[in-house]
């Protein structure tokens, strides 16, 4: 089970190698985002062989008693099924998080979790949702699938007997045309780029607050903030010198994103917080080199200074630092560090290596190990 957005930009290549060798059933979380169509879904899933059913997110809020309904008539479809293994990426809602733990053998299902160290959307703020679902799959559930190495490392500290399995995220693709990018003059613009749904935990105040002050020395760069923000007024007024700040906010479409990736040189991830960063694997498919917070979720797949750059977490004059130096960097010095992250993304994400690791996790669950 998982949310549309998810399985369709990250997950698609790996499922369809899956289903050569499985018989499944995939339930889409089907939310109203503009990056897929569900009528795609239905085509592939349909070529692959691949069971679909879909449930609508997009008409009521996660608590709306209607959903009840919804959740029972989804654990009859699942236990009809008679899965060997059930693999969770989304509790769609507290109803359906409740009847699974009732309804599902616990010793047959894979939680995937993307966020085991809840984010603060606020300052110092967790939600509530949040606190509940984890609640539920740590009091029920013993088998888990994360995506960090460092939050797999927490949670087998803080949870000793759960059966822990750490697979990265895969590349985020959704199908998008990457080509190479045009050689750029030493004077032309630097577009550094800001992209995602805006959160305080993703820090967007330090980098609009680092180009601040880098405007009053250089010219030569933009920084290109895209993505949908619940309330971008605050961020807004923070902006000094609105001529370095191209803003795009709202979601964006998947032609838009496309055009936005090859236009960026690159993707800066100031992130107070991080447990895995879809952002960055999406820089990874198009060779952005990534700019981020030296927190360690970065630093598992950015080595400083050879395929990417990171800087001194929440600190606006080491950002400052380092976007200085990429800006005063030949040409010629950037694209090595960029040839090395496109060596780096061969050598580490091969198809066939992340469903080898999907394979071993599922048999191991299902006992055909």
């Amino acid at each position: 089970m998982n949310g549309g957005m998810h399985f369709w930009n990250r997950e698609k290549e790996i499922l369809a190698e899956l289903a050569n060798e499985y018989e499944i059933l995939l339930i889409i979380c089907h939310d109203g985002n503009k990056n897929y169509l569900i009528e795609d879904i239905f085509n592939f899933c349909t070529s692959k062989k691949i069971s679909l059913l879909t449930l609508d997110n997009t008409l009521k809020r996660s608590r709306n008693p209607w959903n009840i309904i919804r959740a029972i008539e989804t654990i009859k479809t699942i236990i009809k099924f008679k899965p060997n293994l059930i693999y969770l990426e989304t509790l769609s809602d507290p109803y359906f998080a409740i009847f699974c733990s009732l309804f599902l053998d616990s010793n047959k299902v894979i939680i995937s979790i993307l966020d085991y160290e809840l984010h603060p959307y606020e300052s110092n703020k967790v939600r509530f949702s949040d606190k509940f679902y984890q609640l539920i799959y740590l009091t029920f559930f013993k088998n888990f699938h994360l995506f960090s190495s460092e939050q797999s490392r927490l949670m087998l500290k803080e949870h000793p007997y759960k059966n822990i399995f750490y697979i990265p995220l895969y590349l985020i693709k959704n199908d998008y045309e990457v080509a190479n990018k045009n050689n750029k003059g030493q004077n032309e613009l630097i577009n550094f780029l800001f992209f995602g749904k805006i959160h305080y935990y993703k820090g967007l105040d330090i980098l609009i607050k680092a180009g601040n002050i880098l405007s009053s020395h250089h010219n030569n760069f933009k920084i290109i903030i895209a993505g949908y923000c619940d309330n971008f007024t605050e961020y807004e007024s923070q902006i000094e010198n609105k001529d370095v700040f191209e803003l795009k906010i709202s979601y964006l479409s998947k032609d838009e994103i496309q055009e936005l990736m090859m236009k960026s040189d690159v993707i800066v991830l100031p992130y107070r917080q991080v447990t895995q960063s879809g952002p960055l694997m999406m820089a990874f498919n198009f060779g952005i080199i990534p700019l981020a917070s030296d927190l360690a979720g970065f630093q598992e797949s950015i080595r400083n200074g050879y395929n990417g750059f990171l800087f001194k977490n929440n600190s606006v004059d080491d950002l400052v630092k380092i976007m200085k130096k990429i800006i005063l960097m030949s040409y010629s010095d950037r694209d090595i560090i960029r040839k090395n992250l496109i060596k780096y993304v061969s050598e580490n994400y091969d198809l066939s290596k992340f469903v080898n690791m999907y394979k071993l996790m599922f048999d191991s669950v299902a006992g055909n190990k």
